[in-house]
């Protein structure tokens, strides 16, 4: 679906929006499967690793959920003495924290991790938590220049660190190689990045919705407002 009707797009989300409850529903099932995977008598790490995805699975969808199951996993990591497991249950928490507006709360449970010996996949989820936590701290200072310019740059330290954590052209390669392009306005590597990354990333709903935002947004910067619309309400579909 490549139509620029406005029209079109809302009547394709009117549509989605009627099919919430099932959504829903079927995200529930995939949390309850995971969940009965935990009977109490599989290994510690397999366990870690089943309290982890449930914590995924609530992440983005319901945060009181998510936190019960980032505690369980900072429990268990403590229990088993694994640091690169605590430092996940940290980064996990403190990802909690920001998406609750409770940046002093992140900002501690991420300096009291040292990265330098972690395992490379916990270092790629450290930084996506700090990451996110300069970009909000960016955004609160939006109207004042010098603090925003700060964050500005804390936030493309980041996003530079993690490009060389990650395979280039993999789904973390893209989501990065975006953040650096959007903070630097330039509109139409976002837009070259997003069309590639949509290639690749196809099947992944939740992404795709990051995709068509960022497009959403340089389309906005360059005053192309019809397409920054439809772009806006493709990302609400997803």
């Amino acid at each position: 679906d490549n139509t620029d009707n406005i029209d079109y797009w809302l009547k394709k989300l009117d549509k989605s929006l009627e099919m919430a409850d099932k959504y829903a529903a079927a995200h529930e099932r995939e949390i309850a499967e995971t969940k009965r995977m935990v009977t109490g008598r599989e290994s510690a790490d397999a366990r870690f690793e089943a309290y982890h995805r449930i914590y995924l699975a609530y992440q983005s969808y319901r945060a009181d959920s998510a936190i019960v199951y980032a505690n369980k996993c900072m429990d268990l990591a403590r229990q088993m003495g694994r640091n690169d497991y605590m430092a996940l249950a940290k980064c996990n928490l403190a990802v909690i924290c920001i998406a609750s507006c409770d940046n002093i709360q992140s900002y501690r449970l991420l300096s009291s991790i040292d990265p330098k010996p972690l395992p490379q996949w916990v270092k790629v989820e450290y930084y996506k938590a700090l990451h996110k936590q300069w970009v909000e701290q960016k955004n609160y200072f939006v109207g004042y220049t010098p603090s925003h310019n700060e964050y500005v740059k804390l936030a493309k330290q980041c996003a530079d660190t993690l490009l060389t954590l990650v395979k280039p052209h993999s789904s973390d390669w893209y989501m990065y190689s975006l953040a650096l392009a959007a903070m630097s306005d330039d509109n139409e590597r976002v837009l070259w990045l997003t069309e590639e990354a949509i290639k690749a990333d196809g099947n992944d709903k939740h992404k795709l919705a990051s995709y068509y935002m960022e497009r959403a947004w340089a389309f906005r910067k360059k005053s192309d407002e019809k397409h920054a619309i439809i772009n806006f309400i493709r990302s609400a579909i997803c």
